[in-house]
């Protein structure tokens, strides 16, 4: 399936590259190929892992809410229910003193799931394809999703990080010589020449966006897109967050969210406000 993909796709980029149009079955085409490059990542994969590591915990605690539920449970499954063992099986629970990894299956069940409608979104944004200025190219990684904030929002705690999200620029380099820029909805299509600031400007999201490996056309470029970015000595990638909200009107159910954070505002607890108007 991903081969079938990326054979579509490598044509559809060398139109690009000349400077030409795309039809609507091209478009739908390098659409999906573009969401596979976001799901089909390890860094993906933890995400996953970590979705589902906090969301059994949430369940966990909420299953044995005190150290009678705990020695309740642990009696229907013939276990020692001594005040020790309840408070310690207790504590095990609510320290969180395990870790949850779910079969790999799952994750390409989901990779597959999320492409497919991540695709049909990318497919009705508007695209800019930006070709590189003269004797420059563009870097790209094994993560080859970059986020250009505004500053406006770049401070601001509302979950506006994602691949579908409006209020953010999305940059994708396709090759040495063209990026794809998008943004907000509009199905637009449009060829720019990149300004030398916004090469680097992309060149720099992309790499912070890195997870392992940065990839160039030579190493001088590599190695001078690693030292601005920082990316080998400072945590400067966008960050998943997994966190546990409490109904607004009703303490006994909660919300678990997930949502993409800019390393500045990792610390920052999650606002119930932004749950307003999030799809």
């Amino acid at each position: 399936m991903l081969s079938q993909n990326e054979g579509k796709a490598k044509p559809i980029i060398d139109a690009l590259i000349a400077g030409k149009r795309l039809t609507h079955p091209e478009r739908a085409d390098l659409s999906y190929f573009l969401a596979f490059l976001f799901f089909r990542t390890p860094k993906f994969e933890r995400e996953v892992t970590q979705i589902a590591d906090a969301a059994h915990k949430q369940i966990a605690k909420e299953g044995i809410p005190t150290v009678e539920a705990a020695a309740k449970l642990l009696a229907k499954q013939g276990k020692e229910t001594s005040p020790d063992a309840a408070q310690g099986f207790y504590d095990f629970i609510h320290q969180e003193r395990f870790r949850i990894s779910g079969h790999r299956n799952i994750t390409l069940e989901l990779m597959i799931e999320q492409a497919k409608n991540a695709a049909k979104d990318l497919f009705l944004m508007s695209w800019e394809v930006v070709h590189a200025p003269a004797k420059r190219s563009y870097v790209t990684s094994d993560s080859p999703l970059g986020y250009i904030v505004p500053e406006h929002l770049r401070a601001t705690d509302r979950p506006i990080l994602g691949l579908v999200s409006e209020e953010i620029t999305k940059v994708i380099p396709l090759a040495a010589g063209i990026a794809l820029r998008i943004g907000g909805y509009g199905m637009g299509l449009s060829h720019v020449e990149a300004s030398r600031q916004e090469l680097v400007e992309i060149n720099l999201a992309v790499a912070r966006e890195c997870d392992r490996f940065l990839i160039g056309p030579n190493e001088d470029q590599v190695r001078n897109v690693v030292e601005r970015s920082q990316i080998d000595t400072l945590k400067t990638g966008t960050q998943l967050k997994v966190e546990s909200v409490t109904h607004p009107t009703d303490p006994k159910r909660s919300f678990l969210v997930t949502h993409r954070v800019a390393p500045e505002n990792a610390d920052r607890p999650f606002n119930p406000q932004n749950l307003m108007g999030v799809r």
